[in-house]
């Protein structure tokens, strides 16, 4: 697997490659770069995996045997599994399954805390309200964008010819 040396020498290759265009590309100065790991795998396969998850938040999908219809999953919090059942608590009752009829276990999508939604609403609007002051100050620095007016440039000169004034 990818170990947190390897993210961070991947980080340091990425800053050395972008470093000598930013001049150019402004790529570091207008963005932050972050190389982490996907944290936590959602599928439950491993004994110590149900041991470190014990008492959080499963999504246990029984298994369909041919001639039985279809199960909705079951959402519950983990206590514990042993080589015949999974154990789950669903509103305060246990509920047992035996393995072979265990599809997979899961943990449920990650819900963001109140205090997490205000944060990136927060950042949101902040980064909306910098690309606005950028624009306001490049429309300043260069004049307004989309007006259908053409400014003039200077076009390069199309021969080697001199050109001499008299």
């Amino acid at each position: 697997g990818v170990g947190i040396d390897d993210i961070v020498l991947a980080n340091q290759a990425i800053q050395a490659a972008l470093e000598p265009h930013e001049d150019e590309l402004e790529i570091l100065s207008r963005h932050e770069l972050e190389v982490g790991t996907p944290g936590a795998k959602e599928i439950l396969t491993a004994e110590r995996e149900f041991k470190a998850f014990k008492g959080f938040e499963v999504v246990v999908t029984p298994d369909t045997i041919p001639g039985m219809k279809e199960r909705d999953p079951i959402r519950g919090t983990l206590v514990g599994r042993d080589v015949h059942e999974t154990v789950v608590s669903v509103k305060g009752r246990q509920v047992k399954i035996p393995n072979h009829l265990v599809k997979e276990v899961r943990l449920p999508d990650a819900k963001y805390e109140e205090e997490d939604k205000k944060r990136m609403k927060k950042k949101k609007q902040k980064d909306a309200d910098e690309a606005m002051k950028e624009l306001l100050e490049d429309e300043k620095r260069d004049g307004p964008y989309n007006t259908g007016k053409e400014r003039e440039v200077p076009m390069a000169m199309e021969s080697d010819e001199e050109v001499v004034e008299e």
